[in-house]
């Protein structure tokens, strides 16, 4: 899997592919992470998300984490108002996140 951005405990965010911020996915700009979707979309991953045991997903995302997150859609609804905003639970028989991403 290659993600576009990784988000650390402390709300830092890595890039791992960069985007130009346009409505377009570019070859360059394609990460994957979710058959089906790749060439339309970007893929956001944070550290945590899952119980002591290993087992469990378990919404563990800081506040920082949270903020970051927030700051990382609303970059993209500011070049693509009408994206769609989902989560792996979303498509397919998946349990991450842990959480409803639209809201």
């Amino acid at each position: 899997m290659v993600y576009s951005d990784l988000i650390l405990l402390d709300g830092t965010r890595h890039t791992f592919v960069k985007h130009n911020n346009d409505h377009v996915i570019d070859s360059f700009e394609v990460t994957n992470d979710m058959a089906g979707i790749n060439l339309i979309s970007r893929h956001l991953c944070y550290v945590g998300e899952i119980d002591s045991s290993h087992k469990i997903p378990l919404d563990s995302r800081t506040l920082q984490q949270i903020s970051t997150m927030i700051d990382i859609i609303g970059e993209v609804l500011g070049y693509t108002p009408n994206v769609k905003i989902a989560g792996h639970n979303q498509f397919g028989n998946k349990s991450c996140p842990s959480f409803f991403v639209p809201t």
